[in-house]
């Protein structure tokens, strides 16, 4: 072999006579020339150390099959390069070319549509990216990561409120909805700042004694049957629960209760958010996805702006801020990092804002009283 060692490979067969037995040995050459050939190919690529990673890296479900065409994109531009071969060019490279519209294969509703990724996609990508070749870098595969050479796209930040109603807004909504898990689910995302998830995993068992405790997360994979997580960050909650809100929790519980009981049912203590419709006993939840679902087109129906039910949680972010607990009481509560809540929520301090605009413009009025003109050799 080129690197000067010596590899002997074995085989037992049968034949016949010498001519098929030299056939034979020479058609299991060619073949371990051949496996040779596509071992030396695929040493040291992108394709080995992505599947090296993947064996060594735990993702939840829901990460796993939402980063499958991200891995797939990675395989598809630098799969059969060999790693010291990709360099920061060919990633700037790659990375225009994720900008540019495509035809997404087996779209069946519209062929011929484009689709276009986003700024935040393509960090998403870039990251992704960074991530493998890292672990490349660790494993000394490569001497550097190439990837640290390459800038990702700006992303605008999206100002939060745009999605969130405002306390009486989000009042008038729920007084149209006829669908009592739905006003539930927004009264718990408001009042607990609790993703979609973490409110379609909670079961009556979690709340006790005025506290809920938030410890799992709900997620449903395209194929699969409705699964459970640890929560983000497995940063597991306990929550003090408004008296309003222990209050609702009991008047659905009742509902539910009778619900069941009107069908001949005898309701079981599973999820808060109990599926009525396909299980009469309670014992089966929403998917995560339902509320924001049914949140959009309660919304569409009313007219109202592109709220989101994810809104709701930034709601609950927003009050605390804008109400004056700390930030690192705020950031406990919701389960999020102090400085990311700080980040989401800057449009809370508005009140605080107008406050120092105030006694901003009342000290420097003076500067805006100057002589104008011609008045001012006369103040001279």
């Amino acid at each position: 072999y080129p690197d000067g060692r010596r590899r002997e490979r074995s085989a037992v067969f049968t034949a016949k006579n010498q001519t098929e037995a030299s056939r034979i040995a020479t058609q299991l050459a060619a073949r371990w020339d051949r496996e040779h050939e596509a071992q030396a190919d695929y040493r040291d690529t992108m394709n080995e150390l992505v599947d090296t990673w993947l064996a060594n890296v735990e993702h939840s479900p829901t990460t796993a099959y939402r980063n499958r065409a991200v891995i797939a994109a990675i395989r598809a531009e630098f799969g059969t390069t060999k790693l010291v071969n990709i360099t920061p060019l060919a990633i700037n490279q790659w990375k225009l070319k994720l900008a540019k519209p495509y035809r997404k294969e087996g779209d069946k509703r519209d062929s011929q549509r484009l689709i276009t990724r986003g700024p935040s996609t393509i960090r998403q990508y870039l990251a992704w990216l960074h991530t493998i070749l890292e672990e490349g870098y660790r494993r000394e595969m490569i001497p550097t990561n190439p990837a640290d050479k390459v800038k990702p796209p700006k992303v605008r930040q999206v100002d939060q409120a745009v999605h969130m109603p405002t306390v009486q807004a989000l009042a008038v909504i729920l007084s149209y909805c006829t669908n009592p898990n739905l006003v539930l689910a927004a009264q718990i995302a408001a009042s607990t700042g609790c993703r979609a998830g973490e409110i379609a995993a909670l079961r009556w068992a979690d709340v006790r004694d005025g506290v809920l405790y938030v410890s799992e997360s709900s997620y449903k994979v395209p194929g699969e049957a409705l699964g459970r997580k640890g929560t983000k960050a497995n940063k597991k909650k306990r929550l003090l629960l408004t008296d309003d809100l222990l209050a609702a929790l009991e008047a659905h519980r009742a509902w539910q209760v009778e619900q069941c009981a009107n069908a001949g049912e005898t309701a079981v203590q599973g999820p808060i958010l109990a599926n009525l419709r396909d299980d009469l006993t309670a014992s089966r939840g929403y998917p995560p996805g339902w509320m924001g679902q049914e949140w959009s087109r309660l919304c569409k129906s009313l007219g109202t702006p592109s709220y989101k039910f994810h809104g709701l949680r930034h709601l609950h972010g927003s009050i605390m801020l804008a109400k004056g607990i700390s930030p690192t009481d705020a950031a406990d509560r919701q389960g999020q990092d102090v400085n990311t809540l700080l980040a989401f929520y800057a449009h809370a301090f508005s009140e605080a804002a107008q406050k120092a605009a105030n006694v901003i413009g009342a000290e420097l009025s003076p500067l805006f009283a100057l002589p104008q003109g011609g008045e001012h050799e006369q103040a001279r």
